[in-house]
C-alpha cells in the first residue's frame, strides 16, 4: 500500500466550485472597489440662448444655459473638478469655462456649496 492520495470525482467538483466562487468574488470586488466607471451627461432637457444684464458693465452679455443631469456608471461616486463646454461652428471655436449649479434656488458658480 502506498500513501498516494486518491482523487475522487467529488474532490474535482469541490475544486471547480471553489475556483468559480473565487472568480465571482474577485469580479464583485473589482466592480465595487476598483472600477471607477464613466461619467455621462443626459440629453439636455433645456437649452437657452439669452442675454444677461450685468450692472457693473451696464450692458447685456450673451449667455448660454444648458439644463442636464450628470451621472456615473461606477458604484462609487466621483468628483468633477473641472467642467467646460466647447462650442464649434465652422472655423470658429468658443470655450465656456464657467459653470454653476442650482443650490436652494440660487445659481452658485462652480458647484461651490460652501
Amino acid at each position: 500500500m502506498s500513501n498516494t492520495p486518491v482523487i475522487t470525482p467529488i474532490d474535482i467538483v469541490t475544486l471547480v466550485i471553489s475556483i468559480l466562487a473565487l472568480l465571482i468574488s474577485g469580479f464583485t470586488a473589482w466592480l465595487t472597489y476598483f472600477n471607477r466607471g464613466k461619467v455621462y451627461m443626459t440629453t439636455p432637457s433645456m437649452i437657452v440662448f439669452a442675454y444677461d444684464y450685468r450692472q457693473q458693465y451696464t450692458k447685456f452679455e450673451p449667455k448660454i444655459m444648458i439644463r442636464s443631469l450628470i451621472f456615473s456608471t461606477g458604484e462609487r461616486g466621483q468628483v468633477i473638478e473641472a467642467l467646460y463646454a466647447r462650442l464649434r461652428y465652422h472655423t470658429t471655436e468658443e470655450l465656456f469655462p464657467v459653470w454653476g449649479v442650482n443650490a436652494d434656488n440660487q445659481l452658485v458658480r462652480g458647484g461651490d456649496f460652501g
